[in-house]
């Protein structure tokens, strides 16, 4: 970002430092208490709901199965990490119901959040710069239901602490199969994270390639 006065020397500022947690000027418009809160969408986040709505119809368990088989060779292109960066610029997440931010500023939030509570563990800090990098599947023609938010468990009746719901899976074919709607599903009792199909998205990418 170039700022520039008449009668004053050229200055360059970066676009970052407006939006640190406690860059001056910035202001939460909300109480900590009300982020993630899905109970009271205004109008304008309907787009929150709607996305959730729509994962939790298509993300079936045959589905979930299939995009680990599609991604499985790990390559959808060569990028740097800033590159990436770079892309997810272009991305406003349409499952956050707190802002409507591009993605990277999130992206380097959470970074800085991280490096001031835990100054010692660089790792970490490292962590949530890159913990959205899979969101640019969303820039490379994947619908952002199949990106986005927060994931869940398929192949078995979904936890009613999923966000919206149990309500929100109703129209999901795997609702009425008896495969996949009772407590446990196609997995056997404390099988273990590591044996579950999860719901495809950004999570998925990152831990897997």
């Amino acid at each position: 970002m170039i700022l520039l006065e008449v009668g004053s020397p050229l200055s360059l500022a970066d676009p970052s430092e407006i939006y640190r947690p406690k860059a001056p000027g910035f202001e939460l418009d909300k109480d900590m208490s009300n982020f993630r809160n899905y109970d009271n969408l205004q109008d304008e986040a309907r787009r929150v709901k709607d996305t959730y709505y729509e994962m939790h119809t298509k993300q079936t368990h045959q589905f979930a199965k299939s995009q680990r088989a599609r991604y499985a060779p790990g390559i959808v292109g060569e990028y740097s990490v800033m590159e990436m960066l770079d892309l997810v610029a272009g991305l406003v997440d349409e499952s956050d119901p707190d802002t409507t931010l591009p993605n990277d500023i999130h992206m380097y939030q959470t970074a800085e959040r991280i490096r001031e509570a835990y100054p010692g563990e660089p790792w970490f800090a490292l962590v949530g710069l890159l913990h959205d990098l899979g969101k640019v599947l969303a820039l490379k023609g994947e619908p952002q239901w199949a990106v986005v938010g927060d994931i869940f468990v398929t192949g078995c009746q979904p936890s009613p602490s999923v966000v919206f719901g149990k309500d929100s899976f109703k129209s999901n074919p795997d609702s009425g199969d008896e495969r996949y709607n009772t407590e446990y599903g196609v997995y056997a009792p404390h099988c273990g994270l590591e044996s579950v199909v999860t719901s495809w998205a950004t999570t998925s990418t990152c831990t897997r390639y």
